[in-house]
């Protein structure tokens, strides 16, 4: 319980806008969350974005705060005093998470487009910074049916 607050209470302070929780169908929930496993190079510790648990543990690309305080993912309970050393705590698939990703809005932009801002914690740079990314469908995906895909991914 102590690592959930600490990692609940480093992610909703980590910008100005309050954390979103975000609903999704399947398609687009897995095409962000594993795209953007893609885009950051690594796993990642995810927050804002309703029933990621289903996604991440399928994906082995992300936990979430759920996954750590039920024992799905593999955590140090320690005092956390700094984002790094949260991302030190966590071990998915026995590496640690490059990044923390909190969801704070979506919005339809039509032709089946969600665009996404989050606030990003990089272990590489050390810093916060907001990022815009957006989820569609892709012709170039088979089946063609409601296929989606993380198609940017950009600072703010």
């Amino acid at each position: 319980m102590l690592f959930l607050l600490s990692l609940s209470a480093a992610i909703a302070g980590a910008a100005p806008a309050a954390p979103a929780t975000i609903d999704l169908n399947p398609q687009d929930r897995y095409a962000l969350l594993a795209g953007l496993g893609a885009r950051l190079n690594g796993r990642y510790i995810v927050s804002g974005i309703t029933d990621a648990d289903v996604e991440c543990a399928a994906s082995h690309v992300c936990v979430t705060p759920n996954m750590v305080e039920d024992g799905r993912a593999r955590a140090s309970v320690q005092q956390v005093g700094s984002y790094r050393q949260l991302l030190d705590s966590v071990l998915i698939d026995d590496r640690k998470p490059v990044a923390i990703v909190a969801f704070r809005t979506a919005q339809r932009i039509g032709d089946g487009r969600i665009r996404f801002v989050a606030s990003v914690f990089e272990r590489d740079t050390g810093r916060w910074s907001n990022k815009v990314m957006e989820v569609g469908s892709s012709p170039n995906l088979l089946p063609l049916a409601l296929r989606s895909e993380l198609r940017s991914y950009r600072d703010q």
